[in-house]
């Protein structure tokens, strides 16, 4: 079977070459535009492959590793800050106001928006407190918060405290409101 060099005519049984005919040259060229346009659709294809198997956590890992600053936009409300860390269904912010944890779930309304690229700083490794509950839970050690729902216009503050499928917010009145965990969009420092 012939070489790819052999079959557009750039080496001779002889191993030298041969003598460059108008017909050789416009073969050999040709060969050589149809493997530049395979290899073009083929790089194409991987980058739309990679493109459509993006996730919101992928885009937050991206930008924890290159330092870049990110918007995290829900109804009535706007984070601004950097990726401090990344879990399964967790976005922790560092934002002017402390911690931001950012429930990363379907069911939670939000964008994120990367403005600015860097060109320095980031991280290498990727860091991860867990899932959005673990933050929660370590929040529940800290005192008040103020939690963000998707039922609520305005977010609530409180003390959390843990169940199995749910998140109980006591207030300073000792008021307790259960919200089902999956309809918590986020938890930061008591706003005062």
């Amino acid at each position: 079977m012939a070489t790819w060099g052999q079959r557009i005519g750039s080496v001779n049984p002889s191993g030298q070459a041969p003598a460059s005919s108008p017909d050789a040259q416009a073969a050999a060229s040709s060969l050589r535009e149809q493997w530049r346009s395979e290899q073009d659709a083929a790089t194409a294809d991987a980058a739309d492959g990679f493109r459509h198997g993006r996730t919101l956590k992928d885009i937050a890992i991206e930008s924890l590793h290159r330092g870049d600053p990110m918007v995290v936009v829900m109804p009535h409300v706007r984070f601004h800050g950097m990726v401090e860390a990344v879990g399964p269904d967790l976005l922790a912010l560092r934002t002017v106001s402390g911690r931001v944890d950012v429930h990363l779930d379907a069911g939670v309304p939000l964008m994120l928006q990367i403005g600015e690229r860097v060109r320095e700083g980031g991280a290498r490794d990727t860091v991860s407190d867990g899932d959005f509950r673990n933050a929660l839970l370590a929040r529940e050690r800290l005192g008040e918060v103020t939690l963000g729902c998707t039922l609520l216009d305005e977010p609530v503050d409180g003390k959390i405290v843990m169940g199995a499928d749910h998140v109980c917010l006591v207030g300073r009145g000792g008021a307790e409101t259960y919200f089902p965990f999956s309809c918590v969009s986020y938890v930061m420092p008591r706003r005062d």
